[in-house]
C-alpha cells in the first residue's frame, strides 16, 4: 500500500512539521517511532538497515550516547545515499546532527524522505 491509500495517521508522518511537533509533545518518544519507520522505508528502497536495531540504539542507546549518535548519523547517511542514487539533492549530515538536541533532526530528514518517495526510481 502507498501513503495515498492509507488512513490519516500514516499521512501525518509525511509532514515534517507534524514530525517535529509530535516529537516535542511526546518528549522524544515519537522520534523513536519515526526513526524505526524511516529506517523501514529506507530498507524498502534497498538500503542495508535493521530498523529495530536502529530504534533500539536511539532509545536505550541514548543512555550511553555513542550508539544513539552513530544510529542518527548512519540514518542521515542512508537518506543521503538514497537521495544521491535518485539524482536528488541530499541532506547535509552535519546540519542533521546539529538539529538532534531540538528534535529537528527527524523533521529535517523527513523533508528529504518525502522528496525521495516522490521521485521516480
Amino acid at each position: 500500500m502507498n501513503a495515498k491509500t492509507e488512513g490519516p495517521p500514516r499521512r501525518l508522518l509525511h509532514n515534517p512539521w507534524i514530525v517535529l511537533v509530535l516529537s516535542l509533545l511526546t518528549v522524544g518518544a515519537f522520534s523513536v517511532y519515526w526513526h524505526y519507520r524511516a529506517n523501514q522505508r529506507l530498507r524498502s528502497w534497498g538500503e542495508e538497515v535493521r530498523p529495530a536495531l536502529s530504534a533500539l540504539a536511539i532509545s536505550w542507546g541514548a543512555l550511553i550516547f555513542i550508539p544513539w549518535l552513530l544510529s542518527c548519523a548512519t540514518t542521515a547517511g542512508r537518506v543521503a545515499h538514497a537521495a544521491r542514487t535518485r539524482g536528488l539533492s541530499e541532506p547535509n549530515i552535519g546540519v542533521a546532527l546539529l538539529l538532534l538536541p531540538v528534535w529537528g533532526y527527524a523533521a529535517y530528514l523527513q523533508r528529504y524522505i518525502n522528496r525521495i518517495a516522490a521521485a521516480p526510481v
